[in-house]
């Protein structure tokens, strides 16, 4: 987690595989995650809590899925909408800056 983080200002979904509000937003999320892919300092990204649960236990996720936000070292929860247009929005006005 933190090799690929670092440096980055980050937008990461938490998630289960058995989740249903997870499997609802993934192809949104999978999209917007492509159009972040080679960013110079964004990375969108997902974290599967099931294979990572030591890092999900770390950062206090309870629920899935859990949106979080900015520095990797001190993430902020993100409380907003989950439809595609609206993450778009969030991503380039939060994660398109260095931290």
């Amino acid at each position: 987690f933190h090799e690929i983080t670092t440096g980055k200002s980050v937008f990461i979904k938490f998630f289960a595989p058995w989740c249903g509000h997870c499997k609802a937003m993934a192809e949104d999320w999978e999209e917007l995650a492509e159009i972040w892919k080679d960013h110079e300092v964004g990375l969108v990204a997902e974290v599967d809590c099931t294979v990572e649960e030591q890092l999900c236990e770390e950062l206090e996720v309870t629920g899935f899925p859990t949106l979080m936000y900015g520095d990797a070292m001190s993430l902020e929860l993100y409380e907003g909408p989950r439809d595609l247009e609206t993450l778009k929005a969030f991503a380039e006005e939060n994660i398109a800056k260095p931290i």
